[in-house]
């Protein structure tokens, strides 16, 4: 080997081996003639057999893992970047703590493109071999050859904040801000044309280079607002304010940039987006989001009058919003959602905004009587609904919330009524029977109700044997309704138990006059009058004046029934047309008005006068209640009037509505 005479050498120490194998000098003898050779394969075979030999050696594995590293680069010199990368590899697993057998793996990777391996192995380093400058750099270039821009800048700027001079870091950093800015400045160009989709491209682009940059959340904040994207404009608003804290400087130590300026525009931007997002929201009828976003604005910035005159309109709007909807719901049956919105719009309505000037925007005082006005409607039509399906309790408390807000409708009252009749809570009925009866005096509905209680009470007091009492009711039941048969008959027997003969008498022909078929009261009236038979008892002269008597009664009645207009379900509806002006406006619907109260009004009137001219006439007309004729009458069956054949009376059984509906 002295002499150069490698080939010679590997035979000599081959043939030394086959005469002593279990000599280690001998296999690292030819090795190292191998490696004179170039034959790295045959070196790195005869140094394993020494290892094998000599474990304990560290020397034979220093040397074996260089040859693999030779071995290495020379095929990576010859481009045999796979082959090259295997040995690297076999290198850096014998000498795992040497950092160049590990790069020159890296570099095959890299030569071969295989970054994505390049950065998995650079992410291992760092968490096996502790953080570092170097491999912060390392990996930012990976990924700048990657195209990922993003993560590029932050690896500089870990790699900087452990080692603020490290020249390939700030070269690096240079070239991203340089892209950066003419990303930017590209950007603005196209803004100004017009052209907001390309600028919001380049800005984007700019962002990707460096994304921690003030100025670039501004900057596309303005444009996601000219773009009407406002919560990505929010987004990056406040990016921008929080960005703006964070002084980036220069290596002299100069600040880049005037934060105090740009947090100052991006706090104007956002209000600018604050209000512009309102008004998109006040345009779809999204009157509550356009408050809470004016809110804010007003928040950042309270010297705006026109943030102030924007949240007033969409005040007043927000209150009809809420005013119509709860009609709507109504409407729908939806009581509950109903009662809910008319309460927003009431409480909206308390709470006057004023603008800088001090000038209230709006007059809530109408808006707030209407809304109660349909408040109470809603608790009317659901304690209608609670009353068709027998929650009568149900049906008294929401009532008794609509007679809280408005006590001057007896038709209110009426339907408290029919729920406290329908509870057997008779007292309670009377008593609101007689309330909507000092409100409406010519309601005939009312009429009906106060019959019916009052014989309902006269029954009762029947049965306890107050019989006056009993009488009393019976009296007052059949002057508001004198066309029921039974009103007579109760108040029949009722005198018959006190003794009072005639006025029982005249009671039970009037029960035979109003329904001939009746047997409840032929014996009672016989007994009355005995030896006589009922065909004379009904056309003496008495029963004629009784029959007589009864008739004009009756058609009184019904005249004064007649006059008075049916009205629906209960008069404070009225198909909302009086109550809801400002819910027409917002739904742009049109309804035919109804008759004015000044003709109504007139009607009534006319109608009054033509009852009074009819008592006046029966007055004067009555004839005689003594009889001195024959007591006996033709043989002949009892006529029964035209009007009480054709015309039925009011029977209490036939109630099944509710409110007005009876």
């Amino acid at each position: 080997m002295a002499h150069s005479q490698f080939d010679k050498a590997v035979s000599c120490f081959s043939k030394a081996i086959v005469l002593q194998p279990h000599k280690t000098q001998f296999y690292v003898q030819r090795a190292e003639a191998y490696l004179q050779l170039c034959d790295f394969q045959s070196a790195a075979l005869d140094y394993k057999h020494a290892r094998r030999l000599e474990p304990q050696t560290e020397a034979y594995h220093q040397r074996l893992a260089f040859i693999h590293y030779l071995q290495g680069q020379c095929l990576f010199d010859l481009g045999n970047f796979l082959e090259a990368l295997e040995s690297f590899t076999k290198a850096a697993e014998l000498k795992p703590d040497f950092q160049p057998y590990r790069m020159r793996s890296l570099a095959c990777l890299s030569a071969l493109g295989r970054y994505f391996d390049c950065l998995r192995l650079v992410n291992n380093w760092l968490e096996t071999d502790g953080l570092s400058a170097d491999l912060f750099t390392l990996r930012a270039r990976l990924h700048h050859q990657l195209n990922q821009m993003t993560l590029c800048c932050h690896d500089l700027k870990s790699a900087l904040s452990m080692k603020p001079c490290c020249p390939e870091a700030l070269a690096l950093l240079g070239r991203l801000k340089e892209a950066a800015e003419e990303s930017h400045q590209a950007a603005v160009d196209k803004a100004l044309k017009g052209e907001l989709s390309e600028a919001l491209g380049k800005i984007n682009s700019a962002m990707e280079f460096i994304p921690n940059k003030a100025q670039y959340y501004l900057f596309r904040g303005i444009l996601y607002r000219r773009l009407k994207d406002f919560t990505a404009a929010i987004e990056d608003l406040v990016l921008a304010v929080e960005f703006c804290g964070i002084e980036e400087e220069s290596p002299q130590g100069k600040p880049q940039d005037d934060s105090d300026g740009l947090e100052e525009e991006a706090q104007t931007q956002m209000v600018l987006t604050y209000n512009d997002f309102a008004i998109q929201c006040f345009s779809q009828g999204l009157y509550s989001e356009a408050v809470i976003l004016l809110n804010k604005a007003i928040e950042k910035q309270r010297d705006a009058s026109e943030l102030f005159i924007n949240r007033g309109g969409m005040e007043d709007k927000r209150k009809k919003s809420f005013m119509a909807t709860g009609i709507l719901y109504r409407r729908l049956k939806d009581f509950t959602a109903a009662i809910e919105d008319l309460v927003l719009a009431v409480e909206f309505c308390g709470i006057e905004e004023e603008s800088p000037q001090g000038k209230p925007q709006d007059d809530s005082d109408g808006l707030e009587e209407e809304a109660q006005t349909q408040m109470v409607l809603t608790y009317n039509d659901f304690a209608i609904q609670c009353f068709s399906q027998g929650l009568y309790s149900e049906a008294v408390i929401l009532l008794n919330k609509a007679i809280e807000k408005q006590r001057d409708a007896s038709e209110l009252f009426i339907n408290r009524g029919d729920s406290f009749f329908k509870q057997c809570e008779w007292t309670f009925a009377l008593a609101d029977y007689q309330q909507a009866e000092e409100l409406d005096l010519e309601n005939t509905a009312i009429w009906l109700r106060l019959a019916v209680i009052h014989n309902t009470l006269g029954l009762q007091s029947y049965e306890d044997k107050k019989f006056q009492e009993a009488a009393e009711r019976f009296s007052v039941a059949i002057k508001y309704n004198p066309g029921v048969v039974q009103y007579y008959e109760n108040r029949a027997k009722s005198f018959n138990k006190l003794g009072k003969t005639e006025e029982a008498k005249n009671d039970a022909i009037s029960v035979l006059v109003l329904e001939p078929t009746n047997d409840q009261v032929v014996p009672l009236l016989l007994s009355l009058l005995p030896g006589c038979s009922l065909t004379d008892i009904m056309s003496c002269a008495t029963a004629q004046s009784v029959k007589t008597l009864l008739m004009e009664k009756i058609e009184m009645f019904n005249l004064a029934v007649s006059c008075m207009s049916r009205v629906g379900r209960m008069a404070l509806a009225k198909d909302d047309s009086q109550s809801q002006s400002s819910s027409q406006k917002l739904q742009g619907q049109k309804t035919e008005p109804c008759d004015t109260t000044v003709d109504v009004h007139s009607k009534l009137v006319k109608k009054k006068q033509q009852l009074n001219q009819a008592v006046k006439r029966v007055l004067q007309q009555k004839q005689p209640l003594h009889f001195d004729g024959p007591r006996l009458a033709p043989a002949r069956p009892v006529r029964e009037h035209p009007s009480a054949q054709t015309q039925r009376p009011y029977v209490w059984r036939k109630f099944g509505g509710f409110g007005l509906n009876c």
